[in-house]
Order: structure tokens, then C-alpha cells, then sequence
């Protein structure tokens, strides 16, 4: 199993804790063995879990051999996702037959990796949308909270982060003010036609 954070500072910071806590309760014959330097988990059946940070290139490090599954975990955080996922996890499912999983929230740019692979999972049928209502650990009152500190439901931050809707970021946009309401309103408008009226196709 390969598991990818975008850096190595989330590495032990994110991915280490979540191993602990799936290791907890974990019967000492099958507890792996964690080697600190090469950022694997050794399993005595000879399986192993390997840990990378995907910046900088140390991606790469996870190239050749298999793997059963690959996990990028905050991969709209990952700024070179798309070779990542093609030219180094991918080659590594092919013996196995294994899958490939990226997980995250979708991210504030517009022309991220992530925003394709979304699309395309959705077309697939492959899309899993979890929000934060979906979430067992936390109360409504806990929920009402964070999306009043997080701004209210109409703020960005919120839409994306805590609902995944995939929007555009005013202030990273060229024209902020074509919002979606406003090109319904002027796409689903019906203009009365001008005198002298023609049609025209171009293509450059």
C-alpha cells in the first residue's frame, strides 16, 4: 500500500496518526514494524504500508515495484497530482490490479489536477461525497459552529471545504462577477431579436 500527503511535514503530522489509530487494536502477532527512515510499515507477511510526501519529488521514491492500493490523501494540496498519479502510482496497480485513491477537499484553483479526476469519477460513477453533515463523530451543535466560525453557509470556505462543491474562487477569477446566477440570467433569457439579423460560426 502506498499512502501520500502532500508533504512530509503532513506525513507525520496527518498520515503517522491515522496509522496509529488503526493500529491500535491491533494484535501484537500482526503489528507491523516501523522502520522511521524509510517511512514503512513491515508486516511479517512481507506486505508493506509505505509513507511519502509527494513534493519535491520524493513521489518518486514510491516508483516500481506493486501495490494493492495507492492513497493521496489532500491531494487538491498536491501541485503536480496528475504526474504523480499516471507516470508513478499508476504503473504500480498494473500487476496487482490495484486501485487508486485520492481524497481531499476540491481545491481553490480552478485549473488543479484535482478538479479533473473529480469530474472524470463522477462520469464514472466512482464519486464519493462525504460532507460534513455526513460526519458520525460530530454533533449538530458542534456542525452549527463550525459553519458559523467558518463564515456561514453562503461563504466559499465553507461551501468547498465543508460541503465539496467545486466553485470558483472570487478573488482568483479573471471576470468575478460572471457568477452562476448571472449567466442564468443571461444564457436562459429570451432576447427578442435585432433588425437585419444573421448568424455567423467562426473557429480560430
Amino acid at each position: 500500500v502506498n499512502f501520500l500527503a502532500p508533504t512530509k511535514i503532513q506525513v507525520n503530522t496527518i498520515l503517522r496518526p491515522i496509522m496509529k489509530m488503526i493500529l491500535e487494536d491491533c494484535p501484537d502477532e500482526l503489528k507491523p514494524e516501523y522502520q522511521k527512515q524509510e517511512y514503512i510499515y513491515y508486516f511479517t507477511n512481507g506486505s508493506e504500508i509505505r509513507l511519502a510526501g509527494s513534493e519535491g519529488g520524493h513521489a518518486v521514491k514510491l516508483k516500481g515495484g506493486s501495490s494493492v492500493i495507492s492513497i493521496i490523501d489532500e491531494a487538491q494540496d498536491v501541485t503536480d497530482l496528475e504526474n504523480t498519479v499516471k507516470s508513478i502510482l499508476l504503473p504500480t496497480t498494473m500487476t496487482t490490479n490495484g486501485s487508486i485513491i485520492l481524497s481531499g477537499t476540491p481545491p481553490k484553483d480552478p485549473d488543479h489536477d484535482f478538479i479533473k479526476f473529480i469530474e472524470e469519477a463522477e462520469l464514472r460513477g466512482s464519486l464519493v461525497k462525504k460532507t460534513i453533515d455526513d460526519n458520525p463523530m460530530l454533533s449538530k451543535e458542534t456542525i452549527k459552529t463550525m459553519i458559523e466560525e467558518g463564515g456561514g453557509m453562503a461563504s466559499e470556505y465553507v461551501r468547498r471545504e465543508y460541503y465539496c462543491e467545486l466553485i470558483r474562487d472570487p478573488t482568483r477569477c479573471v471576470i468575478p462577477e460572471f457568477t452562476d446566477q448571472l449567466e442564468k440570467a443571461i444564457t436562459q433569457k429570451d432576447w427578442p431579436t435585432p433588425p437585419f439579423f444573421d448568424v455567423y460560426e467562426a473557429m480560430d
